[in-house]
């Protein structure tokens, strides 16, 4: 099967809003191994049950939910094994690299060997502000709009 992500997604975004920006709240009850996938553009996964497995041609990674992926946008494999609650669950964060810039220009920071092409995705640990930004949109009263999702995401 192959997913091309977030086209796939673009219905049940929490902005209906087009814009660069979307976060979506994934969850799957059934495995998925091997999976096609196309990031039509850049990507964080923050993975909150279960195991991703992502595979580029030269690269394997394997997650857990105490890790965070941010991957360039291109084609990969990707593998989703369930939790012992049998789900998988994550909050996904779809971003362009106009965001990306705007962000790095803001916060003077540097991508690093991100922008090498032998490096599709960086892993991070998932720290406690990031625990808090995933509750936060998770239960949000609110109606995010496409403004509060750039905001939070940077």
């Amino acid at each position: 099967m192959i997913y091309t992500l977030p086209s796939m997604f673009k219905e049940n975004t929490l902005d209906k809003n087009p814009d660069s920006c979307y976060i979506i709240n994934y969850v799957n009850n059934n495995q998925v191994n091997n999976a096609q996938v196309i990031l039509e553009t850049n990507a964080i996964s923050l993975l909150t049950d279960g195991i991703k497995n992502i595979i580029y041609p030269n690269l394997k990674v394997s997650l857990n939910p105490d890790q965070l992926v941010i991957m360039k946008m291109g084609k990969c494999l990707m593998t989703e094994h369930l939790s012992t609650k049998n789900v998988y669950s994550s909050l996904l964060i779809f971003f362009d690299n106009e965001l990306l810039i705007k962000v790095i220009n803001s916060y003077n920071t540097s991508p690093g060997t991100f922008n090498d092409s032998s490096h599709e995705f960086k892993v991070a640990p998932k720290t406690a502000a990031i625990s808090t930004f995933i509750s936060s949109i998770r239960n949000s009263k609110i109606t995010l709009t496409k403004s509060l999702i750039r905001l939070k995401t940077e």
